[in-house]
């Protein structure tokens, strides 16, 4: 849970975002750096940021000759905005903030798509891509965002990392009322 809107850049810094992608098992800088092709030294400015706003944890350490080196590891699997953290700001800041978490879905499909990991002609069969408009009663959208919500709860809480052939989704949820 994020309780300050302006740790939503932090943590989708491309480098930043990176590396959180990469944290959901232990890695030591050295293993970072060769895989995202950045210095070392570039690299602990990132994690130490993302220790420091706890969105990561030193879960191991080794020494290796004069050295310890550390093993790092995601606190958390989802983000999401305290409400308190929107409380009094100014619209067009929340509104800002709120669109980096989709500017980052929209860069990852790109990506997947563009790289071909994700045939566009199956992505409804793999995945699911629709932008949809409901005109939904005031009980039914209660209904609709608790069950989104509890889906989402649901599925963060049966985790199969453990399973070689589990597949990593990327979810962004979003459901809000549009002005008429």
């Amino acid at each position: 849970m994020l309780h300050d809107l302006a740790l939503v850049d932090e943590l989708t810094h491309p480098v930043r975002s990176q590396l959180l992608h990469r944290l959901r098992h232990p890695h030591s800088a050295a293993e970072l750096a060769d895989a995202l092709a950045v210095p070392v030294t570039r690299l602990y400015h990132h994690l130490n940021r993302l220790e420091e706003i706890g969105l990561i944890a030193v879960v191991a350490t080794r020494r290796s000759g004069a050295k310890t080196e550390r093993r790092y590891q995601a606190t958390a699997r989802s983000v999401r905005v305290d409400r308190d953290a929107i409380a009094g700001k100014p619209p067009v800041a929340v509104g800002q903030a709120l669109g980096v978490l989709f500017d980052v879905a929209k860069a990852e499909l790109r990506h997947e798509v563009e790289t071909g990991a994700i045939d566009p002609e199956t992505l409804q069969h793999s995945g699911g891509l629709a932008l949809v408009e409901l005109s939904l009663s005031p009980e039914r959208r209660n209904q609709f965002v608790e069950r989104m919500q509890s889906l989402v709860k649901e599925l963060l809480t049966e985790q199969s990392d453990d399973d070689p052939n589990a597949i990593r989704y990327r979810v962004l949820v979003a459901g809000f009322p549009l002005s008429r």
